[in-house]
């Protein structure tokens, strides 16, 4: 059975291929798990169609190399080595040499028909040459080629690919090219989002100031501030007189993570715990809505 062997330091691990599909990746729920940084969640997958295996590549970042060479999808041959981040794996799938027919067997009881005399075999006749006697005639010029010959020849067995091995110095540039690029688009993202996070903070003040003069004057309302600076939108408010005075803040940074990367803007409130929100929409309900029952 064909089968993907994996060379480790605690030796070789064969795993058996059947017609379903091997998963290979960095995430643990893949059939086989590579963790290493050049390896994709969910990295490529050895299928089975028309009667033979075949490696894809899930459109990866650092690719998949087949024999050295990188492959988006290719047929696997006996031998052949699959290289996936720093992981060689080894496709092993030997041909079926089959045995020979078993002999036929006599029925008890029944001698063999005996075979015919083979005939004694015909002794040439000299011959004298005689000056009257013709040469030999020449062979006639080869026609073209008979196609119908192909049909005997014998199996010379599936074609042998020579390995193209890249130098370490070119798989270093390669891979450095390849750590530059992701870490450029990783960065890009951060950036991107990071301005849309910035951008509905704003949305979220700007809504705040029309609430704000919506409650102006309320008395159950203590204190409503926006400071633009801090980034934060604070009120105090008290149902009644022998209620608790609540507090609400919104914050674009967390107060016990500032200085760190954007990631949403934080609603908290007295008695619950702390809320990330994506958008302004979301977090402006909720702020909404809760005034709404304060001042009901």
């Amino acid at each position: 059975m064909a089968k993907i062997v994996r060379r480790t330091r605690e030796g070789a691990e064969e795993i058996e291929l059947g017609s379903f599909q091997l998963t290979i990746g960095r995430r643990p729920d893949n059939n086989v798990v590579i963790d290493n940084a050049y390896t994709a969640p969910q990295h490529a997958v050895v299928g089975f169609a028309d009667g033979r295996h075949y490696i894809e590549d899930l459109k990866t970042t650092h690719g998949t190399r087949l024999n050295g060479s990188a492959v988006r999808q290719s047929p696997l041959r006996h031998g052949d080595t699959i290289l996936i981040g720093l992981q060689r794996l080894e496709f092993v799938d030997p041909p079926v040499t089959r045995a020979p027919p078993p002999a036929t067997a006599h029925r008890p009881g029944v001698a063999p028909a005996p075979l015919p005399p083979t005939p004694a075999p015909a002794l040439p006749v000299p011959t004298v040459a005689s000056p009257l006697t013709p040469p030999p005639a020449a062979p006639a010029p080869a026609g073209p080629f008979d196609l119908s010959l192909l049909s005997a020849l014998p199996d010379v067995g599936p074609e042998v690919r020579q390995p193209i091995d890249t130098p370490p110095s070119g798989l270093l540039d390669q891979l450095v090219g390849s750590i530059r690029s992701h870490r450029e688009r990783e960065q890009q993202e951060r950036e991107g989002v990071q301005a849309r996070l910035q951008a509905e903070w704003s949305q979220a003040v700007a809504s705040a100031e029309q609430l704000k003069l919506r409650v102006e004057g309320d008395p159950r309302v203590h204190y409503f501030a926006i400071s633009r600076r801090n980034n934060d939108i604070i009120i105090r408010a008290q149902r009644a007189a022998d209620l608790p005075v609540t507090f609400t803040q919104l914050s674009l940074e967390h107060p016990e993570d500032k200085g760190h990367a954007l990631t949403g803007i934080w609603l908290r409130r007295t008695g619950q715990g702390d809320r990330c929100y994506a958008t302004a929409r979301e977090v402006m309900a909720e702020l909404v809505r809760e005034l709404a029952f304060l001042i009901a």
